[in-house]
């Protein structure tokens, strides 16, 4: 089912965790997941609480779920691989930060990953304006804690703790706050290695536009870096 969590088993010791994004599923990622599966590695795309479900079912969790949700599968991946990229779009992007705030990567790579509040009070306005089955208190209290979670995740000594060499896509048709939350990626992560790229046909969600061969290929060739880099300093 398209819904499925997806895992392709790979020949590299490196895995590759993939995100998807809020309110999506892992289909979302499949042709990029596919992509560097033929290269040889090992990818992992969750399924987060309540993404293979309804909207309603969606409300009734939250981003700390997920962040648990994606924990999981980091560890089930690195059990296995001694080394693990994390990759994730949009929200998926802001929880593979969590992640590299707190754990050691090989490598983190974000694309158009959301660090910074947003205007809540319009975007709960908005939706209590609309028709659904889930009711604003139930909505509100969802978006608050993500609202939370990311307020939180740009802490500047939280980004600090970002080691991990770092492949920050932003695509140029964005809304502001995703392009300032990349400055911020740059800017105030420690990492040693880090690149960023701005695609220029490209919102959102760029994996899902016109640059998306364009991304995929630029993914793949930042991990190979990585190896590469990798191999050498142990030779």
């Amino acid at each position: 089912m398209l819904n499925q969590a997806i895992s392709l088993t790979g020949n590299h010791s490196v895995g590759v965790l993939i995100l998807h994004s809020l309110y999506e599923t892992p289909s979302q990622m499949s042709d990029l997941a596919k992509k560097l599966n033929a290269a040889g590695y090992t990818v992992h795309v969750p399924v987060l609480t309540g993404h293979d479900q309804s909207f309603e079912d969606i409300i009734e969790t939250d981003i700390y779920q997920w962040d648990k949700d994606v924990k999981n599968a980091y560890q089930s991946l690195k059990d296995n691989h001694l080394k693990v990229v994390v990759i994730g779009m949009s929200i998926g992007g802001s929880l593979a930060v969590k992640l590299a705030e707190n754990s050691d990567l090989f490598g983190l790579i974000t694309v158009n990953a959301p660090i910074i509040g947003f205007p809540i009070a319009y975007d709960i306005r908005d939706f209590a304006q609309k028709k659904n089955d889930v009711t604003v208190k139930d909505y509100e209290q969802h978006r608050r804690k993500y609202f939370d979670f990311v307020i939180e995740l740009g802490q500047t000594a939280n980004l600090k703790k970002i080691t991990a060499p770092l492949f920050v896509v932003q695509g140029k048709k964005d809304q502001n706050r995703y392009k300032t939350s990349s400055d911020m990626l740059m800017t105030l992560s420690t990492s040693t290695i880090k690149e960023r790229k701005d695609y220029e046909n490209s919102e959102h969600l760029a994996l899902l536009g016109p640059d998306k061969s364009q991304i995929e290929k630029d993914i793949l060739a930042f991990i190979k870096r990585l190896e590469r880099r990798n191999n050498n300093a142990n030779s």
